[in-house]
């Protein structure tokens, strides 16, 4: 049987031609393939706080929902990302009110700091590639959003997915990671 092979146009959302019908959303985890900046955001806004590690972050609207929570960000460090003109300017302005801020929080008995940090050596191949979001409740990692999903604009054009894990132990596993990750991160100079 041939295969069904589709001509794209530059700009056109493969994710249009896929259905979502295989999504499952219940009590212990949720399953996303489609509008994944969507429900990135809902799981934000769902949170008391959060703390985060991907690889490249530039969605504005998942950035806006990291500002109104308690919410440390980790990047893969770049060079676009350090250059006054490698961002546009409200992204870089965004990322500018995270790093102003000097409010801290609890994740899992130490205090930190709201941030925004970069982690690795810029254009280096041994760099920080993860990408998860940690629910927190008084300090305490209660669910994990993970996935190949980066919230950017080709990450929201792109084929991706992302689960949703509400175990405690799941997301205590990945709030370990993360504190290990902020040890070796440095601030993003904006």
């Amino acid at each position: 049987m041939a295969r069904k092979v589709w001509k794209r146009k530059k700009g056109a959302d493969l994710n249009e031609k896929l259905s979502d019908e295989h999504q499952i959303t219940n009590k212990q985890f949720e399953c996303y393939f489609r509008d994944l900046e969507t429900h990135l955001i809902e799981f934000i806004e769902a949170s008391e706080s959060v703390v985060c590690c991907v690889a490249w972050l530039t969605s504005q609207k998942v950035i806006k929902a990291l500002l109104e929570k308690p919410s440390v960000l980790i990047l893969r460090n770049e060079s676009w990302l350090n250059k006054k003109g490698g961002l546009a300017k409200k992204t870089r302005e965004m990322y500018g009110k995270m790093r102003a801020s000097k409010k801290t929080f609890p994740v899992m008995g130490e205090t930190i700091e709201e941030d925004i940090l970069v982690c690795g050596m810029i254009s280096h191949p041994q760099n920080m590639h993860h990408k998860f979001v940690i629910r927190l409740e008084k300090g305490k990692p209660i669910a994990l959003w993970n996935g190949s999903f980066n919230p950017t604009t080709n990450g929201n054009q792109s084929i991706e997915n992302a689960t949703v894990i509400h175990n405690p132990t799941v997301a205590k596993a990945y709030a370990s990671e993360f504190l290990a990750v902020h040890g070796i991160s440095k601030p993003l100079k904006v």
